[in-house]
């Protein structure tokens, strides 16, 4: 057979053989999306998630309202203090978490096998977001130790405690009040009441300062923000100054108010015998000044 013969016949052979390997290529990747595609794929989740603000203006309430997929490990809740929140607890339909925000836009990341979806994104208004809080430091536990080690309870230098210092700190026996000082940008997300004296010095709490003893003075100074109310008992003096911010109520009992060089969007609940204003204070929803206003019957509180 000639050269030219054999070329002839090899031809169709090989012809042959790449059409079939091209044909079974086809298959394979038309089988693999039919059918291997379902084994690997990883949607996201179907949930309805809500996320609604406490009476601690610092804390979130995120609820999860409906959906089948437990979120914990595989899911971060972008932009809050603690965004591993939901990981360690079967986070399922009825459940709820509580959450700081550090910034105003935050996202649900739910991380597949693949790749990740994000399942809710939220609008708020974080009260830390002007702060340089990173995260939280400490919680009631570490709170506790300190207080019954110490009988009081210093913050300083930054730290950042999430708790209340009221019904959320268990004193050991001996252990009869709690005094406050805070300062140095320490902040406390959660409420104080003690019957101890209250010092808050370039720091901030977000909740209410509540004193419940007599003659135990409250003093805020040192561009101090409180988010809530300051209340003292009757015979307790109350001194806010150094360009600080109380974003509730100041209530005096018989006892004096001085307020000098300071911001009180609420109202201002005490004698006027035992009240001082000075300054550029304004005071009240209207922000009126110390001239201007008149404060209210501590009754009436």
């Amino acid at each position: 057979m000639s050269e030219q013969n054999r070329a002839r016949g090899v031809s169709p052979v090989v012809g042959g053989v790449l059409l079939l390997g091209i044909t079974v290529l086809i298959v394979a990747i038309a089988g693999y999306g039919i059918l291997g595609a379902g084994d690997t794929d990883d949607p996201a989740p179907a949930v309805a998630l809500t996320l609604e603000q406490t009476e601690n203006p610092a804390v979130y309430r995120l609820s999860y309202e409906s959906g089948t997929t437990a979120l914990g490990e595989r899911t971060e809740l972008q932009g809050v203090a603690d965004e591993t929140v939901l990981h360690d607890r079967g986070f399922v339909a009825g459940a709820e978490a509580e959450v700081v925000p550090l910034r105003s836009n935050l996202r649900l990341v739910w991380y597949g096998e693949e790749q990740s979806y994000t399942l809710r994104t939220f609008s708020v208004d974080p009260v830390l977001g002007n702060t340089s809080v990173s995260g939280i430091d400490h919680d009631c536990a570490w709170a506790e130790a300190r207080i019954n080690d110490q009988g009081d309870l210093d913050l300083s230098n930054g730290v950042v405690l999430r708790c209340d210092i009221t019904d959320g700190v268990d004193l050991d026996d001996g252990v009869n009040s709690i005094s406050l000082d805070f300062d140095t940008d320490a902040v406390l997300v959660g409420s104080v009441d003690t019957d101890s004296n209250v010092d808050i010095d370039s720091a901030t709490v977000t909740g209410d300062i509540t004193t419940t003893t007599a003659a135990n003075d409250i003093t805020v100074t040192g561009e101090s923000t409180v988010y809530g109310d300051v209340v003292a008992p009757p015979d307790t003096n109350i001194d806010i100054d150094g360009g600080s911010e109380v974003g509730g109520a100041v209530v005096a009992r018989d006892g004096t108010l001085t307020l000098d060089g300071v911001t009180v969007d609420g109202h201002v609940y005490v004698d006027s015998d035992d009240f001082t204003c000075s300054g550029d204070t304004t005071i009240g929803p209207e922000g009126l000044s110390c001239g201007a206003y008149s404060p209210r019957d501590p009754e009436d509180y």
